[in-house]
């Protein structure tokens, strides 16, 4: 099957605004692509499997759609929505922003991206594409294999890699953990190897549920543990009283203005005493998320990685 592919010339720190813009579009299949190497990447001794074998130092959004689309059609919405973005965001540097269209097959970007997505350590734990597993990879709770699929979640990127490392600092084994926006369930495999007794997860893409599930069985993981919903729980009550309260940690990999009309809901859904970890949140926008949540939950640590950062918060006990 033919598809057309769009591809946005950005920089790095303006890639998850224009994906997520893109996806509150309706456009799913997705695809990042940029040269990037995490550096504690590169100080745990995965340098040379980490540079990407590619020679353009660009960094790119790119996502597809199916061949009967108009290419002016096409490129004339995808500008309007990035003009936005420039308005809504004065502050952040998009770089060009140019838009190109061209034609693909669909084998060839199902699997193109997988060039520039290899092994690393984070934390206690090692992050392996399941490509890469070989005969030597040993399936421990100190590693998470990992297909993505087309949703969002490896494990590369800053925020993700902030909210990992929150969940080994803070999760107490035996609970229960809830993630906001799952995507390929990488963050409720780490909980269950770091000792959750189940997880559960949202997302307005309903095509993340088998990718998670598929996940789980990757890293013999009981899926029957995993509870995947489709909404948003910020504009949906009904969403929130089926998914119930009582979590002992909550994670929002989301950008600021997702996290943002969440702060009167997250509360209620931790245990006294329950953790949440929010991330996907830009450095000039954490005092904005700070200001929702004052008074409402205990801050505990804030922590920066590249352009961007994560907050930890605590529920009172009662």
């Amino acid at each position: 099957m033919k598809w057309k592919s769009i591809k946005i010339e950005t920089v790095p720190s303006a890639e998850d605004l224009i994906t997520a813009a893109l996806y509150d579009e309706g456009f799913m299949n997705i695809e990042i692509r940029d040269s990037l190497v995490p550096e504690d990447a590169l100080r745990d001794g995965y340098h040379e499997e980490l540079i990407p074998d590619i020679h353009d130092e660009g960094a790119y959004v790119i996502f597809y759609l199916d061949d009967d689309h108009d290419v002016d059609e096409i490129k004339n919405k995808t500008g309007m929505i990035l003009n936005k973005l420039r308005e809504d965001f004065p502050a952040v540097d998009f770089g060009t922003l140019s838009i190109s269209v061209s034609e693909t097959d669909e084998t060839d970007w199902e699997n193109e991206w997988k060039k520039y997505f290899h092994r690393f350590k984070l934390g206690s734990m090692s992050i392996v594409p399941i490509w890469e597993k070989n005969e030597d990879d040993t399936d421990d709770a100190g590693t998470i294999y990992i297909d993505p699929g087309l949703s969002f979640g490896t494990g590369s990127h800053e925020t993700t890699r902030l909210c990992i490392l929150a969940i080994e600092k803070y999760l107490v084994p035996g609970g229960r953990f809830l993630d906001l926006g799952f995507g390929s369930g990488i963050l409720s495999i780490a909980a269950m190897k770091y000792g959750a007794a189940e997880a559960f997860g949202t997302d307005i893409d309903p095509l993340c549920n088998e990718t998670a599930f598929d996940n789980f069985r990757m890293n013999n993981l009981d899926p029957g543990h995993f509870h995947p919903f489709s909404g948003d729980i910020a504009s949906d009550s009904n969403l929130r009283d089926r998914i119930g309260t009582g979590f002992d940690m909550c994670c929002g990999n989301l950008l600021a203005d997702i996290i943002i009309p969440m702060a009167p809901f997250v509360p209620d859904m931790l245990r006294p005493g329950g953790i949440f970890i929010s991330s996907g949140i830009l450095k000039e926008r954490a005092g904005d998320v700070m200001k929702a949540f004052d008074g409402r939950l205990d801050f505990i640590e804030k922590k920066d990685m590249g352009d961007w950062t994560s907050l930890v918060y605590k529920r009172p006990e009662d």
